[in-house]
């Protein structure tokens, strides 16, 4: 019978396996861009590889994609929750990855992800934002995405209205990770850091604490980062970040807090119910007096 420890070391080789397979290919796909990156400008803008060109519409060449800046291998992954204003943006030995909305908001950024179909950016499903709010927001993002950043931005397709618009990758991602799990953008940012080579990667501002995010989003999330660590890369998450935190040790520990917070939920319940009955009364009451004032008002006027 094979041991856990020999399954998990079984499992862990056929992960470095893959992980040289896309090496290799990202090698290749370097080899066949060499005559593109040439053609970059020297100085401050670093030719690296871009993994994938257009086979859309002929078009101009686009804007390389970096692994990371030069000599690191330092990815930070950059979402809208609290605590991403925590990331080493002076840093310039880290690569800043963000996504979305937070295109107002972040100082600086190297690499940007919008993976949602253009027609269908900015799109809320919560009920809670009305179709024109979210029209607005649209054309002011995409207005934005079609500046000449002198970025890549990696999305759906290589859109031509957008100048740095790369294509993500998804099939070397689904050959290199066959299982399909990618639950949201952070997802896809996390596979291709994983697949470039990255030795360090840092999250911030992504806490999938929604309800929504929560129960769909956050467990893909955490496989990623989990997967990353079985590669023998080092990932940060900050203490204020829900991700890959848990109140006890399983078996170990007595959930203590969790008892305490049970016990007041229960109260408040309790007291909120009580306050319901009051108002209830308070309003039955007010009913009445009003009632009453209508009769005495009409005695008076007609007797």
């Amino acid at each position: 019978m094979t041991s856990s420890t020999e399954q998990g070391s079984s499992r862990l080789d056929e992960l470095k396996a893959r992980l040289e397979i896309a090496g290799e290919l990202n090698a290749e796909m370097d080899a066949e861009l060499g005559a593109e990156l040439d053609q970059k400008k020297a100085g401050d803008e670093k030719p690296v590889l871009k993994l994938e060109s257009s086979q859309e519409a002929p078009r101009q060449p686009r804007v390389s994609e970096p692994v990371a800046q030069e000599g690191s291998k330092k990815v930070a992954i950059i979402g809208s929750a609290g605590g991403w204003e925590l990331a080493p943006y002076k840093d310039p030995s880290w690569s800043i990855w963000s996504l979305s909305r937070m295109y107002h908001s972040i100082p600086r950024w190297d690499v940007w992800f919008e993976l949602h179909p253009w027609d269908r950016l900015c799109e809320r499903r919560d009920g809670k934002t009305p179709e024109l709010e979210q029209q607005r927001l649209r054309a002011e993002y995409q207005q934005w995405l079609q500046q000449d950043h002198g970025r890549p931005i990696f999305m759906q397709q290589n859109y031509p209205q957008v100048p740095g618009a790369v294509k993500y990758p998804l099939d070397r991602m689904l050959e290199t990770f066959p299982q399909r799990y990618y639950t949201n953008s952070v997802s896809y940012m996390l596979a291709l850091a994983i697949v470039q080579g990255a030795e360090e990667i840092a999250i911030y501002g992504v806490d999938m604490a929604t309800e929504e995010e929560y129960t769909l989003q956050r467990p893909g999330v955490e496989y990623w980062v989990g997967l990353a660590q079985g590669a023998g890369i080092d990932v940060h998450i900050p203490p204020l970040s829900d991700l890959c935190k848990s109140r006890t040790l399983y078996g170990f520990q007595d959930d203590d807090l969790a008892d305490k917070l049970t016990y007041k939920l229960d109260l408040a319940m309790r007291q909120q119910e009580e306050a319901k009955e009051m108002k209830r009364q308070s309003d039955l009451a007010l009913a009445n007096g009003a009632g009453a004032k209508q009769i005495l008002e009409w005695l008076l006027r007609n007797y």
